[in-house]
């Protein structure tokens, strides 16, 4: 008998099959002679990252050489990113894997993707305008992140973005003007009211 296995890389990463339900381990392509007639069960070599083939019954009779063949299937990783705080997550934050241009959000799975390293990218999130009292603030995205990523298993990661606050505004605006104003008649007000005391008096 002799059982051929694909892919190719599922043989590199130790793919074999057996006829004993693994007491003895063959490579694809290896021939079993000597066989007495009879029902026989190929059954495959767990491979991590990769699902093995079902096993394949066999009816070997006199003179006969029987051929088999099993195929792996890769299994596909997946990952997902958390975005902190939640103040740029608000904010628009996302990222991206690879050359792919889709842009995910916070807490967002991305799967069927090859076992091996991927590489994170993360997007500009929307700054906040400076106003009255109240400084602006840039977000910072964190730097590329390279994340391997198991056949079959989803890895979980956290960025986090830092801030840079912009400078009070040098001009007066529109809210500082009122507030400004609100604090002149507040004053005016106060000193009508002590002349009025000393008139009184």
């Amino acid at each position: 008998m002799t059982v051929t296995i694909t892919p190719q890389e599922a043989v590199i990463s130790g793919a074999k099959w057996s006829l004993d339900n693994g007491m003895a381990w063959h490579n694809s392509g290896n021939t079993v002679s000597g066989l007495d007639v009879g029902s026989y069960t190929v059954s495959f070599k767990d491979v991590t990252g990769w699902q093995k083939p079902s096993d394949v019954q066999i009816l070997i009779q006199t003179g006969q050489i029987r051929t088999a063949h099993g195929a792996y299937v890769q299994m596909l990783g997946g990952i997902q990113i958390t975005i902190e705080p939640e103040d740029v997550r608000n904010a628009g934050a996302g990222w991206t894997v690879d050359s792919d241009t889709t842009v995910h959000t916070s807490g967002e799975i991305v799967s069927d993707l090859l076992p091996g390293s991927h590489t994170i990218h993360f997007t500009d999130a929307t700054p906040t305008v400076s106003g009255c009292f109240n400084p602006g603030v840039t977000w910072i995205f964190p730097a590329d992140m390279t994340i391997d990523i198991p056949g079959g298993g989803t890895v979980q990661q956290t960025a986090s973005y830092t801030t840079e606050k912009k400078a009070l505004p040098a001009s007066t605006g529109a809210g500082d003007v009122f507030l400004l104003g609100l604090s002149v008649s507040a004053l005016f007000a106060g000193g009508r009211r002590g002349r009025k005391r000393q008139t009184g008096q």
